[in-house]
């Protein structure tokens, strides 16, 4: 049954059906080990899996657009479903999740993840941000680290260790390509859809004139700025990354990438893709 969700309530209703869809085995969170990596004064969050045959998405899951899939959304299993916008979106737990509440802001019909995001897209980004502090991201198809070929975008809670905050807070520069903007408050939608048209077009990414749809990039957006990252591909040295990797947060499968990481640096990493 459909059930809408007002913005002051989400955080509760996310809660609430994760406990229940851990209990049911439907939400099957994954267990890390957290590795603190400082470079260029930026102490990024390294998580190496516990069992490396887990396959979380939203942090570095990427889709081969050449094999068929079962879309994960079209039906969404109802265990992990939290309830509908009124834009029409669907938000629905990450059914293997590295943090608590991890969720995703799905389409209600099919539309490809690398299509021109629309106002629709932030209007439900902005529904959902207001008030729970968040960190919403977006992967733009496979080399973006895209975990599906259907358009969501993703929802953290906004943490006051998130690494790319750290540095922003103390004025360095980060060592990425990127287009950064920031708000005293949270802009309305329509700003925040015109703000991010203007970074595509800045970064080389999409023109209104001549492209059908944008080149890879990642989106970040929390209450106090937006960014854009442009990508080139979606992993270097095996180590896949997605939005989340340009926050800090970097998952990795085994022992050797966290050696290459720890020996080159994570901004090699990321300065790489």
């Amino acid at each position: 049954m459909k059930k809408e969700i007002y913005h002051q309530d989400l955080l509760k209703e996310l809660n609430s059906v994760r406990e229940k869809a851990v209990s049911s085995g439907d939400l099957k969170p994954v267990a890390t080990t957290l590795y603190v990596v400082e470079q260029g004064g930026i102490p990024y969050q390294i998580r190496l899996l516990n069992t490396p045959r887990e396959k979380p998405s939203g942090f570095n899951a990427a889709f081969d657009a050449t094999k068929a899939r079962p879309n994960p959304f079209l039906p969404y299993e109802d265990a992990l479903y939290v309830g509908h916008l009124p834009t029409g979106h669907v938000i629905l737990l990450n059914k293997y999740s590295v943090v608590d509440d991890h969720f995703l802001i799905v389409t209600s019909e099919f539309k490809p993840q690398e299509s021109l995001l629309s106002l629709s897209e932030f209007e439900a980004l902005h529904y959902s941000m207001q008030p729970t502090p968040l960190l919403v991201f977006f992967n733009s198809g496979r080399n973006a680290g895209a975990s599906q070929p259907h358009c969501h975008l993703q929802g953290i809670p906004l943490t006051a260790d998130l690494p790319v905050t750290s540095a922003l807070n103390s004025g360095l520069t980060l060592p990425f390509p990127h287009q950064i903007i920031h708000f005293k408050q949270l802009p309305t939608p329509s700003t925040l859809y015109s703000q991010y048209l203007s970074m595509l077009e800045l970064c080389g990414l999409y023109s209104n004139s001549s492209d059908t749809k944008p080149r890879a990039h990642n989106l970040l957006v929390t209450p106090e700025w937006m960014m854009v990252v442009p990508r080139k591909k979606k992993h270097h040295s095996n180590t896949p990354i997605n939005a989340l990797g340009f926050a800090g947060l970097i998952l990795i499968k085994d022992e050797a990438q966290l050696a290459k990481i720890q020996q080159e640096g994570p901004t090699h990493l990321l300065a790489n893709v």
